[in-house]
């Protein structure tokens, strides 16, 4: 038996060991349970993240889908736009040259228009130019309705223009070259004024037109006459005046007068760069002999220095 110091009550010991043993299975099983419980808790929140983290990972994947579909649509569209966009450029061209074709006819009714087919080499139509019932020359046009302008346009109509004999060539264009001045001049002149860059402009087309017809018809009054005067001439003096007449004579000395004022150039820029790499010599060429003075002068104060050391150099 047990008895207690504070209120003198006797207890078996296998009371006592059985109240102890039955508090410390209490403790273990509320612990057991708050452990299980936590893990219960653990397990439950690892459930949520898991759930959260693939609901993520499909929702990523939903928009990675979308984002590819999209841009599979888009590519599929603008495949599908490049054909349409190129057809709508070349409407465009068409509109232009039937516009401009139809303004050529009715306001030049007294010339012919005759109208190159697509493929064909040179421009968009041609006007021949009639004067008295003869045909006295003609001009080329090539229509453009761009946003940039290309110099590479000048180029083919002058070949076209050289390899059919036309006299003047004229782009009629939506886009000017950059160097334009709108408020300066009405076109631009390009290869000795044998071909014109006009805006696409009824009042400036027609001016242009006008002009380069009076010129054709002057230039061929003038062979006209010439012809006249050489009715008594030699064979010779015809051809003569022929090759004249046709303009090659006039082409070689614009092509020769134009190739030596590059040349001209070429040699003005080696002068310049040999003047500067001349004043570069000099001035090294000071520099070296102000040291070589300077050097000398402390040098002949030595005993061991001859007087007549450069004797040899200077002869």
């Amino acid at each position: 038996m047990i008895e207690c110091p504070h209120c003198h009550k006797s207890f078996s010991g296998e009371d006592v060991f059985q109240d102890i043993l039955s508090q410390s299975l209490e403790s273990q099983r509320e612990l057991l349970i708050k452990n299980i419980r936590k893990e219960e808790k653990q397990i439950y929140d690892d459930k949520l993240i898991e759930k959260d983290n693939k609901h993520n990972e499909e929702k990523e994947e939903i928009l990675l889908k979308e984002k590819i579909e999209k841009q599979r649509l888009k590519k599929k569209l603008d495949e599908a736009q490049k054909p349409l966009s190129q057809e709508s450029m070349e409407i465009q061209g068409e509109v232009g040259e039937k516009w401009l074709e139809n303004f050529l006819s009715s306001h030049f009714a007294q010339d012919s228009l005759h109208e190159i087919k697509k493929g064909a080499s040179g421009g968009d139509c041609v006007l021949t130019v009639q004067y008295q019932n003869e045909i006295v020359g003609s001009i080329y046009f090539e229509s453009k309705r761009v946003s940039r302008f290309s110099n590479n346009w000048v180029k083919k109509l002058l070949e076209d223009m050289q390899n059919e004999k036309r006299d003047f060539g004229v782009i009629v264009t939506s886009a000017m070259p950059a160097e334009f001045q709108y408020d300066i001049e009405p076109w631009i002149e390009r290869e000795s004024k044998r071909i014109f860059i006009v805006k696409n402009k009824k009042p400036l087309i027609k001016a242009l037109v006008e002009g380069l017809r009076d010129l054709i018809i002057n230039k061929h009054q003038k062979n006209k006459e010439l012809s006249k005067r050489l009715d008594n001439h030699s064979d010779q003096e015809k051809k003569a005046s022929a090759f004249l007449q046709e303009g090659f004579l006039q082409n070689y000395l614009v092509a020769e007068l134009k190739a030596q004022n590059e040349s001209q150039d070429r040699i003005d820029k080696m002068e310049r760069s040999n003047i500067k790499t001349v004043s570069l010599e000099r001035l090294a060429l000071t520099d070296r002999k102000k040291n070589f003075q300077r050097i000398w002068k402390e040098a002949l104060v030595l005993d061991e220095i001859p007087d007549n050391l450069l004797d040899e150099v200077d002869q």
